[in-house]
């Protein structure tokens, strides 16, 4: 207050922010920044909480999505495996068939080759019967005596050449079946080495999962302790911008009359029990150091609100009430009492 004039001293909002920076040193705090500069809309506590858990869960959601990524991709490397495995598989039934079935082959060549011998030892064996049956087959002794050179001569070189024969097939067949078990023996090892591969890759894909999951449990760990420690600094600078406003509201308490005024309204209000709306004159006081402090309603409202809290921290009441309070402030803030002050004014009585 001027005592030379008698009028309270009203600060404005240039000497309201030279009191915050004045406080701000004394209590060796970091002045924020104004708003003018960062062009940020102001974010209550609980919205600056929200937004924080929601890029944090954000953060981890990619996180989650980037591992589940390469998982898909891991799986699809092993249907890969696996369909190359099928392919070999396939492949190998094929020449295990073709090795059966060149097995058959020799096998009835070898018999063709045993009847051709067969037959030549039968016709040598006739021909012998037929020499000694002369009274039987006179008229062709003379062919019979050729036949016989013939199958002496059949005799002699035929059977070998048969053999050399089914020899030089059977030894062509052997090394074919040969080669074949050896490419089914080689095809055999790769199947097993992309089974092995497979198994490797599947426990590797476990273990990542395993690994990511333990990833994203610590990172939600980390997330809820550094929540839980914003939570509680948040919670900490709350208590000391209260205790801040609180010390500024004594000094206005003390240097202002219509603030003292405005405020004894309010405790007014809160200890008598059968008051619900405040007097023309405890409007016109609250209205009169809000429109101080606060251009828009909101701002208006907001220092309402400071007022209620500053009530409470010299004189403590129940939560019903003080939503009571704050309610009937914010009318004062919205308007909802101008027309009373105006009739105070003018000297009317309710």
């Amino acid at each position: 207050m001027n005592h030379d004039t008698g009028k309270s001293c009203k600060l404005d909002e240039k000497a309201m922010s030279d009191m915050q920076t004045l406080l701000a040193e004394c209590l060796d705090m970091e002045r924020g920044s104004s708003k003018e500069q960062t062009r940020k809309e102001h974010l209550e506590r609980a919205d600056f909480i929200i937004a924080k858990q929601k890029h944090e869960a954000e953060q981890i959601k990619a996180e989650k999505e980037a591992a589940e990524a390469d998982r898909d991709a891991a799986i699809r490397e092993t249907d890969n495996a696996k369909s190359e495995h099928e392919k070999l598989q396939i492949g190998n039934e094929e020449k295990q068939r073709r090795s059966e079935e060149l097995d058959c082959e020799i096998a009835e060549k070898e018999e063709r080759a045993r009847e051709v011998d067969r037959e030549n030892t039968d016709s040598i064996k006739s021909g012998i019967a037929n020499l000694f049956g002369k009274g039987k087959y006179a008229a062709i002794e003379q062919e019979n005596e050729r036949l016989k050179a013939e199958n002496e001569h059949i005799k002699e070189s035929f059977p070998d050449a048969v053999r050399k024969e089914v020899a030089k097939r059977t030894k062509v067949l052997t090394e074919a079946k040969r080669a074949v078990e050896l490419e089914r023996d080689s095809a055999m090892a790769i199947a097993d080495t992309f089974e092995s591969e497979r198994d490797t890759a599947l426990r590797q894909l476990r273990e990542q999962k395993t690994g990511e999951q333990h990833r994203i449990s610590m990172a939600v760990s980390r997330a809820t302790a550094e929540k839980d420690k914003n939570i509680e600094r948040l919670q900490g600078e709350l208590k000391s911008s209260r205790d801040i406003l609180n010390i500024i509201a004594d000094i206005l308490y003390k240097a202002s009359e219509v603030f003292r005024r405005a405020v004894e309204a309010i405790i007014h209000f809160t200890t008598e029990q059968h008051k619900s709306i405040f007097s023309p004159a405890e409007a016109a006081d609250i209205k009169s150091v809000m429109q101080s402090y606060g251009e828009t309603t909101e701002q208006q409202k907001a220092v309402g609100a400071w007022l209620c809290d500053y009530v409470e921290h010299r004189q403590p009441f129940d939560e019903i009430k003080h939503r009571h309070t704050l309610n009937e402030v914010g009318d004062v803030a919205e308007g909802r009492y101008d027309w009373k002050i105006d009739r105070g004014r003018g000297g009317i009585g309710l």
